[in-house]
């Protein structure tokens, strides 16, 4: 039964996101690159297009996974639609994004990729909703409600059926992946630094998405994403 909590999103709205091949194409784009910068990386956005591009290539399902989404999509109540709300200056959103368009992929789910938008503040508020982002009306349906704070953590998946009745939303990551307590271990020391070794620590983060273990926990994202929706279509 729908509540005033339960998201809310009309079929008019979900038209108006991009496809995943056209988020692509739009991450390494003037229209994306022009935009202000958020976050650590100040004012110029970095063109993460060809790593994404990358990562969707070479990230396959394993046929359990897939036999498993295909059965929840079967199903008259099963996932249908899914949105996804991501800024590829995460490096969760260039993660779970690519992962998602997987899902849907072996689901046969439609799937419409959101903006976060320029939102300087991590944490909601009436403006954020408005004024700051046009895509507040969906990312304010999905508040991420952590360590005794709310934030418009993304990205987020959420999953539909055929008429957009809400399912289920991921966000973030998955639970194995303790991020506020692994990262601190790749970047190493924060206290002190110098310039040069601040970005050396950047560095570090950025050749360890790289590594087998961004995909040990997008697996990871892919059960609990299923674990999720199969949680949602039997109850």
């Amino acid at each position: 039964m729908t509540t005033a909590s339960t998201p809310q999103i009309t079929a008019q709205r979900f038209a108006q996101g991009r496809s995943f091949r056209d988020w692509v194409t739009y991450i390494g784009g003037a229209d994306n690159l022009n935009r202000p910068g958020v976050g650590f990386n100040g004012s110029v956005r970095g063109n993460y297009q060809a790593w994404v591009q990358n990562f969707f290539d070479t990230f396959h399902l394993a046929d359990h996974q897939v036999e498993a989404l295909q059965d929840l999509a079967a199903r008259p109540n099963g996932p249908a639609k899914v949105i996804a709300i991501a800024e590829c200056w995460s490096s969760d959103s260039r993660r779970e994004t690519p992962t998602v368009a997987r899902i849907a992929e072996a689901a046969g789910m439609e799937l419409r990729i959101f903006n976060r938008d320029s939102l300087d503040s991590k944490e909601p508020s009436p403006a954020d909703a408005s004024e700051q982002t046009g895509n507040g009306d969906l990312m304010h349906q999905f508040v991420n409600h952590k360590n005794g704070q709310d934030w418009l953590s993304i990205p987020v998946a959420a999953f539909f059926t055929k008429d957009m009745q809400y399912l289920y939303h991921f966000t973030e990551y998955a639970a194995i992946y303790k991020k506020d307590e692994y990262i601190p271990r790749v970047r190493g020391p924060i206290a002190g630094d110098t310039p040069e070794q601040a970005a050396a620590r950047i560095k570090g983060f950025a050749a360890f998405q790289d590594s087998p273990y961004f995909r040990v926990w997008a697996d990871a994202s892919v059960d609990e994403i299923i674990t999720g929706l199969w949680d949602a279509v039997t109850r």
